[in-house]
């Protein structure tokens, strides 16, 4: 009978509790959540599409996703019995006379199982329920975290992008008066040192052109590095010139998760807390 009792409860600690049925979920989420190759962008890319994006495909999110679901199994876990123990004890062997080899011998065979109490296992689970709470914070804050720095890369990128378009109006406006003033020196109307004067303005003109296009081509590569690309796109900047005034900040204060956990990181506090209590009364063992 003890082996048999043995045999059904001595299953690993994570499967007590019905948890053995629920952690393939987790396994099939953890799967889903993995990192796919985003489509080719066709067509100028808006800043909506960009938020869209990263949020299904930033290698920060799944690394917060990931987290979350390692507070799941800790849940799991503290929610656990603790395993049975097993154990053989052989007496009376290897002497002389009567008590030679084994023919003395005696044999027990025990089982042995901890009784947690004083409150120690909903102690921990608390702890564990308020660690996956605060994980969903952490998760709904890195989603909030990544909107506003794809905005911030968005923007960077469309301000370079239209930043070119400024450079090669100067550029134009350059190499006219480069023209002009080239034809009044060969016509004596003006000295030659103003001939010198605009080909040093067309030349920064051009160092200018250049130097729009390789930030444009840098704030492209951290905008795509938001969702883990470095391919090419052009941006839509139609939102680039929309402003709207800005939200009063004590509206939606209460909906940021960073405030919002506060509570929850209380309720941490004070189950850390009990837990510590109970565990000053030993548990016994039967």
């Amino acid at each position: 009978w003890l082996l048999y009792a043995t045999i059904l409860t001595g299953a690993p600690a994570f499967a007590a509790d019905g948890a053995a049925e629920t952690l393939p979920a987790v396994a099939e989420e953890a799967t889903e959540a993995k990192p796919t190759s985003p489509a080719k962008i066709v067509g100028a890319l808006s800043l909506q599409q960009a938020i869209d994006r990263a949020i299904s495909s930033s290698p920060r999110l799944k690394s917060s996703q990931a987290a979350y679901f390692a507070t799941k199994g800790t849940r799991y876990q503290a929610g656990a019995w603790a395993n049975p123990g097993i154990g053989v004890e052989v007496e009376n062997f290897g002497g002389k006379n009567s008590m030679k080899g084994f023919d003395s011998t005696e044999t027990t065979v025990g089982i042995s199982q901890l009784v947690e109490i004083g409150g120690k296992r909903s102690a921990r689970t608390g702890m564990a329920d308020q660690s996956m709470t605060l994980a969903q914070f952490d998760q709904e804050a890195a989603r909030l975290d990544l909107i506003r720095d794809v905005q911030l890369a968005y923007t960077n990128a469309v301000a370079a992008q239209e930043q070119i378009k400024i450079a090669e109006d100067e550029k134009e406006r350059a190499t006219a008066m480069l023209k002009t003033v080239k034809l009044r020196v060969g016509a004596a109307r003006e000295p030659l040192i103003q001939q010198s004067k605009a080909e040093v303005t067309f030349a920064s003109s051009e160092i200018g052109v250049e130097q729009a296009k390789r930030q444009l081509v840098a704030a492209k590569k951290a905008l795509a590095s938001l969702w883990g690309s470095d391919e090419t796109f052009i941006l839509d900047s139609s939102d680039f010139f929309e402003i709207a005034p800005p939200v009063v900040a004590s509206e939606n204060l209460k909906k940021n998760p960073d405030i919002a956990r506060y509570d929850n990181e209380l309720l941490k506090s004070k189950a850390a807390f009990d837990l510590e209590k109970a565990n000053a009364i030993p548990d016994p063992t039967i």
